[in-house]
């Protein structure tokens, strides 16, 4: 991305209706948000759709949530009532404040790169949802412990069972 782009859509107001909304639930990234979002941004900018940002923060007691705001960048918007309820109620309420065609969920870590978002637009164009996943055929995880990766096979049984 360069500088004029980036200013250019800084500056510049979106459509009413973005193509895509990004979710990044959040508690305590003070870290990481920065460069989550800026990766996030920088990576969409150069692309052909319209996004928005949206951080749901969940009663975070760092400086997330001053961090985010004081980017002052138009589209991304940060969401919550200053209550820690779990990840789940963090990504229930960005899913409900976006306003895109395309909802994507996204990890402060970037567990998942968002270069990948290219290949999953353009492997499911017609899709009413898509669901990814690392323990998907042809899909890897890397950098795991032995135990984690016996636990996280020993809960996806567990859960395909009650399912």
């Amino acid at each position: 991305m360069t500088y004029s782009k980036f200013t250019n859509w800084r500056h510049n107001p979106e459509p009413l209706t973005p193509f895509l909304s990004v979710v990044i639930p959040a508690y305590n990234e003070a870290d990481r948000i920065i460069p989550t979002i800026a990766s996030i941004i920088g990576h969409l900018v150069d692309g052909p759709h319209t996004f928005e940002v949206i951080v749901s923060d969940d009663g975070s007691t760092d400086r997330t949530v001053d961090l985010c705001r004081d980017l002052n960048l138009r589209n991304l918007r940060v969401v919550g009532d200053g209550i820690n309820r779990g990840k789940g109620a963090a990504v229930r309420r960005g899913m409900k404040a976006a306003t895109g065609d395309w909802i994507l969920f996204s990890d402060a870590d970037m567990s998942t790169p968002i270069e990948e978002l290219d290949l999953l637009l353009e492997a499911t164009p017609n899709a009413d949802v898509v669901i990814g996943s690392r323990a998907a055929d042809g899909a890897s995880e890397q950098a795991k412990s032995p135990t984690r990766n016996a636990l996280s096979a020993v809960s996806r049984k567990v859960i395909a069972a009650m399912l």
